[in-house]
């Protein structure tokens, strides 16, 4: 027991020396998020474009689906490439803190996540909050708070992953390349843009942290059980006999989005957490092994 709270209470004194140098640096590494007007112009300039659709019509309900789609990517992408840089940006510091045992590598990780924590989780709540009233989305304030937690656990995953491919690489340009290549193609696999690919390269979509997001927001705006009077299907708009009660599952079905609302939402929000306890503790062991290996090579030098 003496041995397990001496362990314990050394993580947690280099937890807290490792947290003051990072005060500084997360204020470099995050520079747009200390200029709100600037930040705030990519969550205006959606709720401008999508401003007050109406959800009991056939066009409104694809303009949101074309919303929701568009808030996943940009809170898949954003947060990759700003987090793809962190430990690149920490590796000199952390090499010469680690060479001068001023803190364990577990709790340096510690300390940076924690930090990091309110940058990638206020803008996309800032966001909805703008984006998600001004595009008059599902009104229901239940369905408003699901909305948020899931683009924050978007953030959340893609940060992840930003930071696992950071740790990976070795210059700033080749982790933002390879970071922006991964999030294109989590988006192409997503069953929006391509309707209908092969069935050998179909399968993809299921490794895709994107298709996750898409699925959750979709069932949260829209009800299967809603229906609308009006026109089901693009194609005969302008007819004015072409009046039915349509649902929206069926109108975004006739879109060309098939099964859109299937489940209740619990399957892929736990494989959302899954990814997004998975992909962060890749990176932890990136980190490690590419720190042994620095030694490795200084002592083989020496």
């Amino acid at each position: 027991m003496c041995i397990r709270g001496m362990a314990g209470l050394i993580f947690f004194s280099h937890f807290f020396w490792g947290i003051i140098p990072m005060l500084t640096s997360l204020s470099h590494s995050h520079p747009s998020k200390f200029h709100p007007p600037s930040n705030r112009l990519p969550h205006v300039i959606p709720g401008c474009l999508w401003y007050k659709r109406d959800p009991t019509t056939a066009e409104g309900i694809r303009d949101m689906a074309g919303l929701i789609f568009f808030s996943q990517f940009f809170w898949g992408l954003i947060p990759m490439l700003t987090s793809v840089i962190t430990f690149l940006e920490d590796r000199k510091s952390v090499q010469k803190e680690q060479e001068d045992g001023v803190y364990h590598i577990s709790a340096y990780y510690a300390a940076r996540t924690l930090l990091s924590l309110p940058y990638e989780i206020l803008p996309p709540v800032f966001y909805s909050c703008i984006v998600y009233w001004m595009t008059g989305l599902n009104p229901s304030g239940g369905r408003f708070v699901l909305f948020t937690l899931v683009l924050v656990l978007d953030t959340m995953v893609a940060s992840s992953i930003g930071m696992a491919v950071g740790t990976a690489t070795s210059t700033v340009k080749q982790a933002i390349s390879i970071a922006a290549i991964l999030q294109l193609l989590s988006v192409m696999v997503v069953h929006f843009l391509s309707l209908n690919p092969p069935a050998w390269v179909g399968w993809t979509q299921y490794l895709s942290f994107s298709t996750y997001v898409n699925k959750l927001l979709m069932r949260i705006n829209f009800d299967s059980a809603e229906s609308f009077t009006g026109n089901c299907s693009a194609s005969n708009t302008s007819s004015s006999t072409a009046a039915n009660t349509c649902s929206c599952a069926a109108t975004l079905e006739l879109s060309g989005l098939r099964n859109p609302l299937p489940g209740s939402g619990w399957l892929e929000a736990c494989i959302l957490v899954a990814m997004l306890i998975f992909f962060r503790l890749l990176a932890l062991l990136i980190v490690k092994l590419r720190l042994q290996s620095w030694r490795w090579h200084r002592n083989g030098r020496t």
